[in-house]
């Protein structure tokens, strides 16, 4: 089914928007911060902000249609989640290798670095809400077997950076991860039941 040209061009003008409002945003705000945790290429550049201007571009769409596709959430989930791996995998190289499996260290992070680890703390619950939501959204799992079929893949990831020194194996990484991925599938059932229960219009 074709659109018609007036759609077309209006589509076009916001992705235009979207594209030029994402390069902003990363050369003004977000490229100081992705320095610091990654090794930026011109293609990783280039991915980080393409990737942004769709998000940008779905969340448009749905705020002026009301209404988004299905193929729009299983695209726009598929570019998050190769964000997230970017993010994970593309990190600064280390020359040291550490493994942390005692969660009580992070009241001595606290005690010492304590905006940083708050920042961490908080950047590592947010990061996997999304894809939570996501898979709960496709699969209606509950909460348990989600936390189940999360924990291998993440399990792997850290052990993937700590193999290509990109970070360190730590169960705190590993908790605040899940209990994000898990809070997802739970904001998406609030959200399902405040959708289900608003009249139609």
């Amino acid at each position: 089914m074709c659109h018609a040209p007036g759609k077309i061009i209006k589509y076009s003008l916001i992705l235009l928007l979207c594209l030029v409002v994402s390069q902003l945003l990363f050369y003004y705000l977000f490229d100081d911060f992705f320095v610091c945790i990654i090794n930026t290429s011109f293609l990783t550049n280039i991915g980080l902000r393409v990737s942004f201007a769709y998000v940008l571009y779905i969340a448009s769409i749905y705020i002026i249609d009301r209404k988004i596709s299905k193929i729009h959430i299983d695209l726009l989930a598929g570019i998050y989640f190769l964000m997230v791996l970017v993010l994970s995998l593309l990190r600064e190289y280390h020359n040291y290798i550490f493994i942390n499996l005692n969660p009580l260290t992070i009241i001595n992070d606290f005690d010492r670095y304590f905006n940083h680890t708050l920042i961490i703390l908080i950047g590592n619950l947010l990061i996997y809400v999304p894809l939570g939501m996501y898979i709960k959204y496709k699969f209606n799992m509950t909460n348990l077997k989600l936390a189940m079929c999360f924990m291998p893949y993440i399990l792997l990831l850290e052990a993937t950076q700590r193999i290509t020194y990109r970070g360190i194996f730590d169960i705190n990484d590993i908790i605040t991860n899940i209990a994000g991925f898990v809070f997802g599938g739970i904001c998406f059932t609030i959200f399902e039941k405040i959708r289900l229960g608003m009249p139609q219009m």
